[in-house]
């Protein structure tokens, strides 16, 4: 997905957000001018990158980020791996199958992913505190 694309979604889901002009190349009728999201307005966060989000969670859950990456499926591997998904989508513009491809996994399994922790936030007080300490890192540039 270009940015473009993620732009317009993102305008799509917020109808408020704010736009700023930017010159992005140029065609033969002069330049393009492109609108990028604010993406701090909808708790978006453009510079966080899908590894960085990897590298936070294996930081958090004391693991190796190419266990995150592996076909293990302990629970010691898979959790910080379910956690690493559903803040991938949540803090990045990454698509489904981007964050997929990042762990070498189909966008079902992130969908899974997301849905699992979802669920496990309700249930678990300990659990939903140490995702959102892991997302406040993340969010507010404490980096692993």
């Amino acid at each position: 997905m270009t940015s473009l694309e993620q732009a317009v979604r993102l305008a799509r889901m917020v109808p408020r957000v704010v736009r700023i002009p930017i010159v992005d190349g140029e065609s033969d009728d002069g330049p393009i001018e492109v609108m990028r999201c604010d993406t701090s307005v909808i708790g978006l966060t453009s510079d966080l990158s899908v590894r960085l989000v990897q590298a936070a969670c294996a930081a958090a859950f004391r693991v190796a980020v190419h266990d995150i990456e592996s076909d293990r499926r302990t629970l010691n591997v898979t959790r910080p791996r379910q956690v690493a998904m559903y803040l991938a989508k949540k803090l990045t513009l990454a698509s489904l199958a981007e964050i997929g491809r990042a762990f070498h996994r189909d966008h079902t399994t992130v969908i899974y992913a997301i849905r699992r922790v979802e669920q496990l936030i309700e249930a678990d007080a300990a659990f939903a505190a140490e995702v959102f300490w892991i997302e406040s890192r993340l969010r507010f540039g404490a980096r692993p």
